[in-house]
């Protein structure tokens, strides 16, 4: 493993349990709440139907059986009764990988939620997204996507890029430093992070066309 590579990789694994752990507390949301960049909320019997997989580490999959287990006791049922909806962002259709989230229903209000990392079943794999920015510009790719101080290379537009594993590694917005940007981790033609922009946008590139 590349040595600029390890302090992101731990600092993932803080962001992948911020994100998994259940954040209760909330200030409970309608059901029915539109949010740019997401899907509807959707009840558990359409999860498959969603062509979606999650829970690619135990992390992720012991955050959910404890994000269940309280939703439970929220909800005055047995564990196994929960009542947990979810919605998928727009990511995962656009690059293949993006984000679930799961809800904790009581009434007709979401009063808890967690993210967990998902992929699009519809794809096999996804080794290929397509440098597209909205105004045809060419796009850098940075050592450090906090301090961007450090350019890699400097990709054109329609430049094919290899994110290099599936899921790919992507950070989400919630970080201080950059709380409305989405960056990845690409493999090649060069090893750096590249901006995607913010959720609900066309953003700077795309899964190839393919099947």
């Amino acid at each position: 493993m590349v040595n600029w590579l390890k302090p992101y990789l731990a600092s993932c694994y803080l962001c992948a349990f911020a994100l998994t752990a259940p954040a209760w507390g909330q200030t409970p949301r309608p059901l029915h709440e539109q949010t740019p960049g997401w899907g509807p909320w959707q009840p558990p019997e359409q999860i498959q139907a969603a062509q979606i997989d999650s829970g690619f580490s135990n992390l992720e999959l012991g955050g959910y059986l404890d994000f269940q287990y309280v939703c439970s006791l929220a909800q005055q049922v047995p564990m196994e009764d929960a009542v947990i909806w979810f919605r998928v962002n727009d990511l995962v259709t656009q690059l293949g990988t993006g984000e679930v989230e799961f809800g904790c229903v009581v009434g007709n209000e979401i009063v808890s939620a967690m993210h967990s990392t998902a992929i699009n079943r519809r794809y096999r794999s996804v080794d290929c997204w397509q440098i597209n920015t909205p105004d045809q510009s060419s796009l850098p790719v940075y050592e450090d996507y906090l301090e961007r101080q450090k350019t890699r290379a400097v990709l054109t537009h329609g430049t094919k890029v290899d994110p290099g594993s599936y899921p790919a590694l992507l950070n989400f917005p919630g970080l201080a430093e950059q709380p409305e940007t989405i960056w990845a981790l690409i493999a090649k033609p060069v090893e750096g992070w590249i901006e995607f922009g913010r959720l609900g946008s066309s953003g700077n590139f795309r899964r190839c066309p393919g099947p």
